[in-house]
């Protein structure tokens, strides 16, 4: 296509489009897991809606690790118990509002828990015959859903 000298360039599908700058990843903190399930299918990490917060199973318990600002701005982790179940926990997912945590275990239980609190909130015991290894919820309903 031919233009004029001092005319402006629109961009079209053959025009390429600048490629964005890479950054360098460097862990600022690392997490040992050492009881963590190794399972691909199981959903064993989950980030809060606003994303301060990270849930992970290990084994039978959950644990909550919050990002806050320490003495003199450093900025620092605090891991806590969530509960502890009597089954293997193979899913976790934070509810919508980052008040309460949905647990689905091995044995087919699955529990909402609150988080401040540490009380369980909703329990469906023999929610499903076989574990639970997925769970989600739907953000504009509030509802859960969980499966194997």
């Amino acid at each position: 296509a031919f233009r004029s000298p001092g005319a402006a360039v629109t961009p079209t599908a053959a025009t390429p489009r600048p490629v964005a700058a890479r950054r360098e990843l460097v862990a600022t903190r690392i997490l040992d897991a050492p009881d963590v399930l190794d399972d691909f299918y199981c959903q064993l990490l989950d980030w809060s809606p606003r994303g301060d917060a990270l849930l992970v199973a290990l084994n039978q318990t959950v644990h909550v690790g919050r990002d806050g600002t320490g003495r003199r701005g450093a900025r620092s982790l605090s891991v806590f118990e969530l509960a502890e179940f009597d089954a293997c926990v193979t899913a976790v997912a934070w509810a919508p509002a980052g008040r309460h945590a949905a647990v689905g275990t091995d044995s087919g239980t699955l529990e909402v828990v609150d988080v401040e609190t540490k009380e369980v909130v909703r329990d469906f015991t023999g929610f499903n015959e076989g574990r639970i290894a997925a769970v989600s919820w739907n953000p504009a309903t509030r509802s859960l859903s969980a499966g194997s």
